[in-house]
């Protein structure tokens, strides 16, 4: 039996294909690695903020009412503010009576708290809203308030 030139480039051309299906294989897992990493990063992600409240809190002008929001997935309890520089002394009037903690807030509900603005505020004030939810207790987030 002869092995001829076309015996040898038909060999070559096995080789050839058995290298570039190993070399694109070994490519196309690691993209499947990284894709896979993604969405079980994506998931726990998900499944976190699920958990969380996340409160906002501003001021509404029309009704003179300084409102807190749930805006999170998860419910908030036992939310309390701390008004820091927010004060009568300031020219800032909070009417909350007692309201706080508020024991729980679903997301997309509101606290309405009447306000009266009795001056000119010097600098823009700095509340903490405070709460828990799912994922953590005592959560904070400090918000900047818009009285002007």
């Amino acid at each position: 039996m002869e092995i001829g030139v076309s015996d040898i480039l038909s060999i070559a051309a096995i080789l050839g294909s058995i290298y570039t299906y190993f070399r694109t294989k070994k490519k196309i897992d690691d993209q499947q690695m990284v894709i896979n990493q993604y969405t079980i990063d994506k998931n726990k992600k998900e499944k976190e903020e699920s958990l969380q409240a996340n409160l906002r809190a501003f001021r509404d002008k029309e009704r003179k009412c300084l409102i807190i929001q749930n805006i999170g997935k998860s419910t908030a309890n036992n939310i309390r503010i701390e008004y820091n520089n927010l004060n009568d002394k300031n020219g800032f009037i909070v009417f909350d009576f007692g309201k706080f903690p508020y024991p729980m807030l679903n997301p997309g509900d509101e606290i309405k708290i009447q306000c009266q603005l009795c001056g000119p505020v010097n600098n823009i004030p700095i509340i903490t809203l405070i709460w828990d939810d799912e994922s953590k207790s005592n959560r904070k987030k400090e918000q900047a308030i818009d009285l002007n």
